[in-house]
């Protein structure tokens, strides 16, 4: 006696023979390929009638419906993927909308954790090329008009633009504004992704063993679309800069540090982006010191540190010279604040002030909606830091603070 409960049963080209099947209508060179066809739009249509019950199939093909050896599965009350693709063709758009902003997060390796007050937004930092130093600004998931939630201003703005919803006209958009927008889809990505959204909300709404099972299918279709946009992203994003929308490619053509295959996503973007804000960076900061190494928000102390202990040569790195150089402190081998258009501008301030007159902090750092920049040339404070100890170095001040003096017989060892 056979099992009536293995998944046995037949493909849809031998019910297609077996049925001896014949379409009068018009058909095409491929006969065959036609009715069987056929057959597998009327298991589709019988699977959905029946809200996916009782017919299960070996496989699936890439439109959502059965296909392969087809059989009656009689344990079957829930198809899960049949929900899937039923709830899939009443989505809003909304909600496909932010199926691709959690796809896109997880390629741009953006947390969970959005910035305080706001929703898909994060605080970002940006490599400004030519200067070799790091600017902060947001990345936004949507449209400028939510811009206003992320408090206070930053240096830039980077918008990844929903791929269904309305989108803004970008004509007159802000220097500091630019928008990567999906220019390419195709039924490849559309489906994966109608299915990835199906899949989180049936996951919200169910609960037990339902709710595990559509939160595994949710996995599996979010590795689908993340494989998509990782193959696609230099092929399929327009990006628009002061209402200049050009193809990905062409902005970051000869700008990546890596090659081919080798740059990520991130990467990318990143590249392309501080294209894009090259200029306006430098009218933020005309005179911002340019570094021959990377300088981060990260390890921006630890090279002003090392700036600090190549005076005392303790050690001399390729950091702390990069540091030292980039403020115009060296001659030579030897620290000289003389030439440097920095140093002679805290010294201006001090002449300002009259004999036995002393600077205070305040009047040499401000703060511009909550980071600390000196007044003018908008320097953090680790290089005014690095500034104030040359100028100890040399004699030209002495450094006072609650408690201590500093003139330059600290530097003799």
């Amino acid at each position: 006696m056979g099992d009536i409960e293995k998944p046995v049963g037949l493909t849809a080209e031998a019910l297609r023979d077996g049925l001896c099947l014949y379409d009068p209508g018009d058909m095409s060179d491929e006969p065959a390929d036609d009715l069987r066809g056929e057959v597998e739009t009327a298991l589709r249509l019988i699977s959905k009638t029946v809200n996916g019950q009782f017919i299960s199939s070996t496989e699936r093909d890439s439109r959502g419906g059965p296909s392969g050896m087809f059989y009656l599965d009689i344990k079957k009350t829930t198809d899960y993927d049949a929900q899937i693709n039923k709830r899939a063709e009443s989505l809003d758009v909304s909600k496909l909308d932010q199926a691709y902003f959690r796809a896109l997060a997880q390629i741009l390796y953006l947390s969970d954790r959005y910035y305080i007050g706001t929703h898909l937004a994060w605080e970002y930092e940006l490599e400004w090329r030519s200067h070799h130093a790091s600017r902060i600004g947001y990345m936004f998931f949507g449209t400028p008009s939510q811009r206003s939630t992320a408090q206070p201003p930053r240096d830039f703005y980077v918008f990844f633009l929903q791929p269904f919803g309305e989108l803004p006209k970008l004509s007159k958009s802000e220097k500091s504004d630019v928008f990567f927008e999906l220019g390419r889809r195709d039924e490849t990505f559309d489906t994966t992704l109608r299915w990835y959204a199906a899949s989180l909300d049936l996951e919200a709404t169910s609960s037990g063993k339902a709710k595990e099972t559509y939160a595994s299918k949710a996995s599996g279709y979010l590795r689908n679309l993340v494989r998509w946009l990782e193959a696609n992203m230099t092929t399929a994003f327009n990006v628009t800069y002061r209402g200049q929308t050009k193809p990905l490619p062409e902005w970051i053509k000869g700008k990546l540090t890596t090659v081919g295959a080798r740059a990520g996503i991130r990467d990318i973007v990143n590249t392309a982006a501080s294209v894009c804000l090259e200029e306006h960076f430098r009218e933020q900061a005309p005179d911002y010191p340019g570094f021959f190494v990377l300088i981060t928000n990260e390890n921006r102390p630890q090279a002003a540190q090392d700036a600090l202990r190549w005076m005392r040569k303790a050690t001399q790195t390729r950091q702390a010279t990069a540091v030292l150089d980039a403020l115009e402190l060296l001659d030579g081998d030897r620290p000289k604040p003389s030439q440097s258009k920095y140093a002679n501008f805290i010294l201006e301030l001090l002449r300002a002030k009259g004999q036995g007159q002393v600077l205070n902090r305040s009047e040499l750092i401000q703060d511009e909606f909550g980071i600390d920049f000196m007044v003018r040339y908008r320097l953090e404070p680790e290089w005014v830091i690095v500034l104030l100890a040359v100028l100890v170095h040399s004699g030209d001040v002495v450094l006072s603070v609650p408690g201590k003096k500093y003139d330059e017989a600290i530097w003799i060892a």
